[in-house]
């Protein structure tokens, strides 16, 4: 379930402050990612992200969160951070790897490139695993694309 995130407060799931935004959700579903993206376009529209730079972090957080979604169990939470020099730290934090599934083995499958997207996108990019699941993030900097070879 997605809910819009409060209004600002310090250390509320859900809160969004004057360089910060999180939102935390119980289970999601891909169908969730939408509006996941919409809240997060807005919230960096208001900060006056340059639209190149906010399109690259609105697809970075669709591919975090539908990763999530996809390959995690719940609580997830997406966090956005924008630093004074415009470098945005995106952060999808979830409950841990669900049950193995096999590997798909057909090449011309659309699924399973996100986290290639996400470091095309990225200046850096990284997961830090902890007790209660992992937090993938991306940190984003105006004219920092890296395409991989």
């Amino acid at each position: 379930m997605v809910t819009a995130p409060r209004q600002p407060g310090r250390n509320q799931p859900g809160a969004e402050s004057r360089d910060g935004f999180e939102l935390a959700c119980g289970g999601i579903s891909c169908k969730d990612v939408s509006r996941i993206r919409h809240l997060a376009h807005n919230f960096l529209a208001r900060l006056d992200v340059p639209s190149s730079l906010r399109e690259d972090a609105l697809l970075v957080i669709s591919e975090l969160v539908t990763n999530a979604a996809t390959h995690a169990l719940p609580p997830t939470a997406l966090r956005i951070r924008c630093t004074p020099c415009t470098l945005l730290r995106i952060e999808v934090t979830d409950g841990g790897p669900q049950f193995h599934q096999p590997p798909r083995t057909d090449p011309m499958e659309e699924h399973g490139r996100g986290m290639y997207i996400v470091a095309a996108l990225a200046s850096r990019h990284g997961t830090a695993t902890h007790e209660n699941g992992a937090t993938r993030w991306a940190e984003l900097a105006p004219g920092a694309r890296h395409i991989p070879e």
